[in-house]
């Protein structure tokens, strides 16, 4: 059991963190100065669909105990692998994006280029995982 709790945990700090990293914010932050107001209820509306979303999934994972993976293998066969590509490439999208976002926000802060902002970040990332 609790080995189970680790784990759900871990899933839902990863989720949580997920949606606040450097490239989010700076592109929030560059579309509500360019539309006000107005990008208000676009992020409004996409958080509630978020929560839905997630809210979903994760009461199907849990009333089946099993991983997404195989629940959609159970649906349809082949689709668990399809969805762990998917996972994956999604996952080196964001962070693409997040380390571009680093660049831009370090650029910002010390005048260093975007380019090199990102470099910095991605060896600074490299070195938290190894150590």
């Amino acid at each position: 059991m609790i080995k189970n709790r680790s784990a759900l945990l871990g899933a839902a700090f990863l989720m949580a963190t997920s949606a606040i990293g450097p490239g989010f914010l700076t592109q929030t932050a560059t579309f509500t100065q360019t539309l006000f107001a107005s990008f208000g209820f676009v992020i409004l509306l996409s958080i509630l669909l978020d929560i839905g979303a997630q809210l979903n999934i994760w009461r199907i994972v849990a009333v089946s105990e099993k991983k997404a993976q195989d629940i959609a293998n159970a649906v349809l066969p082949g689709a668990g692998y399809f969805l762990a590509v998917l996972i994956v490439m999604g996952g080196l999208a964001f962070n693409i994006g997040n380390v571009g976002g680093a660049g831009l926000g370090l650029n910002i802060l010390t005048g260093l280029p975007a380019e090199t902002g990102g470099d910095y970040q991605w060896c600074d990332c490299c070195w938290y995982f190894l150590v």
